[in-house]
């Protein structure tokens, strides 16, 4: 590279020629900055050489079908001031899409408490049943002996229809609301809500 030296006389004489001077001596910085330019502005896609087996490769790639590439090796790199890293792999995450509702939770509301109005009752009818049964078998036994007269075993035996029926009734209101939850709820809520004192029912009563 070749440096031109000041010459006081002649640039004191001549200012042009002692910008013409500066000029020169900065040649091959703007000749560095010419090149950057030209290769950012450049439409043809830029391949850089690798150190080691790939090194015998042409500077530049004019094969036919690799007319728009331009091979550059490390040299040319660090001279052009030009610095590539290697990209690390990524994992790719696969989005998740989910789907909400908001829920209104009054009519879960009622539904529990006809479900626990229907097995209480239920429960006090099959227990009168229970009573009324065993009552009218002491009065049959009672009868065959000829100690209770037929027309108390007709009442023991009404009492009896009566409760028997009063059971079966309440029976079928608790499946119908029952059958009513699974309907609306599917079958997990409707087993919690089934469940004397549920504690995931309670939780979701209650907010929690």
């Amino acid at each position: 590279m070749v440096f031109f030296k000041h010459n006081k006389n002649l640039t004191s004489h001549y200012p042009r020629v002692h910008c013409l001077l500066k000029i020169f001596n900065r040649l091959p910085q703007l000749a560095g900055a010419i090149v950057a330019i030209a290769l950012i502005c450049s439409p043809k896609t830029l391949v850089f050489a690798e150190s080691g087996a790939n090194d015998d490769r042409p500077d530049v790639s004019t094969s036919a079908n690799e007319h728009n590439r331009q091979v550059f090796d490390e040299a040319t790199r660090e001279r052009l001031g030009i610095k590539t890293s290697i990209a690390e792999a990524a994992h790719f995450q696969s989005e998740i899409v989910a789907y909400g509702q908001v829920v209104n939770i009054q009519p879960l509301l009622s539904l529990y408490n006809q479900l626990m109005a229907t097995h209480v009752e239920a429960t006090i009818a099959a227990a009168k049943f229970k009573l009324a049964e065993q009552a009218m078998q002491r009065q049959q036994e009672l009868f065959r002996h000829e100690i209770a007269s037929k027309r108390s075993l007709e009442s023991q035996q009404s009492t009896w229809q009566t409760d028997k029926n009063q059971w079966l009734s309440a029976q079928l209101q608790h499946q119908a609301a029952y059958r009513q939850a699974r309907l609306n709820w599917g079958d997990v809520l409707t087993g919690w809500l089934n469940q004397d004192k549920s504690a995931a029912v309670e939780q979701l009563l209650t907010g929690q």
